[in-house]
Parts: structure tokens; C-alpha cells; sequence
């Protein structure tokens, strides 16, 4: 059951960091993402890496995770995402994401396409006066309401409650969140559909903004995973680890990477427990 609950509590926050960015902190999907320049488009490819004769080799990867499928996205001049494919690894179309944007730049839709670039969802996005997003819906393909997502924020346009509601608008789902005096996420509770805390989260910054560390609790306030951080002068996140309750490593991501004259990594090289298992090749196309 532990092991369960650390995926869903980790799925939880990565759909959240994801696609629910409402502080004032997020300025455009280029900074999200933490590119330079004015970026056009990137084409990023998976592969397999492999050890031969002492060197790391790439190979043609097969379909077994999302880190095997292989995206292209491209960016308004605003630095704003206007489209997203995801391909299997024969060529072939996964998924396609399209986004729309109001005038001052916030994303107000988002429209996902199958394999047969049928509509699959779709997100609309609605914000208040200063520009903080107050509300997020989605509906499938026939346009009925699925789910509906509602937030809060504090005078600093940090986002403070979220809100999940059923079709019927009933209350399913809760998180809170604490910020320190930069604007960072510090620390979230999450709460069951009986509005009962289930697990809490807390982070740890540098200087510089990236979070260093990541503590996972249970209810009850025990432990049961704790990552670290560490990055390279780019802030690209160079070694992750992964301990358990009793403080054991469970897993070490290591990350290496080639950049361009724009300082955006082109090639990143990830080794998990010191053995290489992919590499991301990018080809990143600029305005000029």
C-alpha cells in the first residue's frame, strides 16, 4: 500500500506543477522550463543507452515509459506553448496537445487530440482581475463537464487552496499550500474525498530557487521518502536521490549534458545507479 500511495502522491503533484501553475512566479513555459532565448521549437528524442567498449552508445528506443516516447513542441514569441505532439517510436502520432492564450499572455485552453487527431479533453482556464487563475475545467469529447478544479491565492498571487469538484460539483478533493517570502512552494497538505489529511509535503530551496530536497510524510507526520537535489551552474538538475524511511538510498538519477551557445541543453545523458539508461537529443529551433 506504500508503495502505491508514494506514486499517487507523486502523480498528484506533477499533474499540479504541471498544468497548475497559477502564481504570479510563472511567467511563460520557456521559464518553466527553464530555457533560454527566444525559443521557435524543440524536437526532443529518446533512446536506450548502452555501454560498448567502455563508451556510452545510444540505441532506438521501444515503447516503455513516457520517457521513451519521443515530443515536439513549438512556442509563440511570448515564450508561450502552442502545440505539443507526443510520437510512439515508429514516427506515428501518440498524443497532440494544442493551447490558446487571452491577451496578457495566460493560457485560457488546452485541447488534446488522440492518435486520429480526434479531440480527446478539453482544459479551459479562467482568471481573476490580477491575472491569477481562479478556476479550470475539463470536458470530454462530447463536451460534458468532467472535472472541475478551483484555486485561491494569497495578496501575493501565490496560489494558497485548490480544490477538485465532480461534474455534479460536489467537493472531492483538497490541497493546501505555504510559501516562503520568495514566492516558493515550502510546503502542501493533501487531502481524501472525506476531506481527511492523507499526506503532507514539504521542500527545500537554494539560493537560487531550485529546490534541493523533498520530504514525504504520511498523515501521521512519518516519514516514508525523502529526495535530494543538486544542479550545474545552468540550474539543470544534475543528481537526484531517493532514500526511504530508514534513510536508505533506494535509487540515484545522475544527469550529464551537452549545451548549445544559448546555454539550453542539447543532449542529456541519465544514469541510474551509476549505469547509463538514456539519452535526450534536442534540436532547438530560435526566432530570429
Amino acid at each position: 500500500m506504500k508503495v502505491i500511495k508514494i506514486i499517487v502522491a507523486i502523480s498528484a503533484l506533477a499533474i499540479l506543477f504541471k498544468g497548475c501553475i497559477s502564481s504570479k512566479e510563472f511567467d511563460n513555459d520557456l521559464k518553466d522550463m527553464n530555457l533560454n532565448g527566444k525559443v521557435k521549437s524543440i524536437k526532443e528524442k529518446s533512446y536506450h543507452a548502452v555501454i560498448k567498449d567502455g563508451d556510452i552508445f545510444k540505441t532506438e528506443s521501444e515503447i516503455q515509459s513516457c520517457q521513451d516516447r519521443d515530443i515536439y513542441m513549438e512556442f509563440d514569441e511570448r515564450g508561450n506553448k502552442t502545440k505539443r505532439n507526443i510520437y510512439n517510436a515508429d514516427g506515428s502520432i501518440y498524443r497532440k496537445y494544442t493551447y490558446k492564450y487571452n491577451e496578457d499572455g495566460n493560457r485560457i485552453q488546452q485541447n488534446v487530440y488522440d492518435a486520429e487527431e480526434n479531440l480527446n479533453s478539453k482544459n479551459v482556464y479562467e482568471y481573476n482581475d490580477n491575472g491569477y487563475m481562479i478556476e479550470n475545467r475539463q470536458y470530454d469529447s462530447s463536451g460534458n463537464l468532467v472535472w472541475k478544479n478551483t484555486y485561491e491565492h494569497d495578496e501575493h498571487g501565490n496560489m494558497v487552496i485548490k480544490k477538485g469538484h465532480d461534474p455534479e460539483n460536489e467537493f472531492s478533493r483538497k490541497f493546501t499550500f505555504k510559501h516562503d517570502d520568495k514566492g516558493n512552494m515550502i510546503k502542501w497538505h493533501i487531502y481524501d474525498f472525506y476531506d481527511n489529511l492523507d499526506y503532507k509535503h514539504e521542500r527545500k530551496y537554494d539560493n537560487k530557487g531550485n529546490y534541493i530536497e523533498r520530504n514525504l510524510f504520511e498523515s501521521d507526520g512519518n516519514l516514508y521518502r525523502r529526495d535530494t537535489y543538486k544542479y550545474d551552474e545552468n540550474r539543470n538538475k544534475i543528481q537526484q536521490k531517493w532514500f526511504d524511511a530508514d534513510n536508505n538510498i533506494v535509487e540515484k538519477l545522475t544527469f550529464d549534458y551537452k549545451y548549445d551557445d544559448q546555454n539550453n541543453w542539447i543532449k542529456q545523458t541519465m544514469f541510474k545507479n551509476k549505469e547509463p539508461e538514456y539519452i535526450f537529443v534536442r534540436d532547438i529551433k530560435y526566432y530570429k
